[in-house]
């Protein structure tokens, strides 16, 4: 178990650290939250009770989930520049994503299981007390710094 959970916090981290780079956010598509960045094995998006492969480029919806395969792994880039991984059989929610470049926004996201990646975004160092992302037993308030979580089933 414990070789498991580092090599998913390796794909964690390695994802994450694509996200570096300094790469700007693309264009979302109407009512887009996100975008698929990074992409390695396999990735489903849920909206509703719609399945669909993720694939490079793809939008996030809010109140989207996320799953990874056993040998898969995501990266996501929002509107404000936050940027959230998931590992290996992974699965998250986007339960809440505002962003006004002006005003106050708000971030919220549930690891269901698996391992995510984290850094804030705008949102985060704007209005640090609404980004939280939650896990089944705990939520993980958010102040303007990066972090990797893992949910065992």
């Amino acid at each position: 178990m414990k070789n498991t959970v580092t090599y998913a916090l390796a794909l964690v981290v390695g994802a994450v650290m694509l996200f570096a780079t300094g790469m700007p956010s693309a264009a979302l598509a109407a009512g887009g939250v996100a975008t698929v960045k990074t992409l390695d094995g396999e990735a489903t998006i849920i909206r509703g009770d719609q399945r669909m492969p993720a694939a490079l480029g793809s939008t996030i919806e809010q109140n989207d989930a996320v799953e990874t395969s056993a040998t898969g792994s995501v990266g996501l880039l929002f509107e404000d520049d936050t940027q959230l991984s998931l590992g290996p059989n992974s699965r998250a929610t986007i339960d809440e994503f505002v962003y006004n470049p002006d005003q106050s926004g708000s971030f919220v996201a549930k690891l269901w299981k698996g391992t995510l990646g984290f850094i804030t975004g705008k949102v985060g160092k704007t209005t640090p007390e609404n980004v939280r992302v939650e896990t089944p037993l705990a939520t993980i308030g958010i102040r303007g710094t990066s972090f990797v979580v893992s949910v065992d089933e």
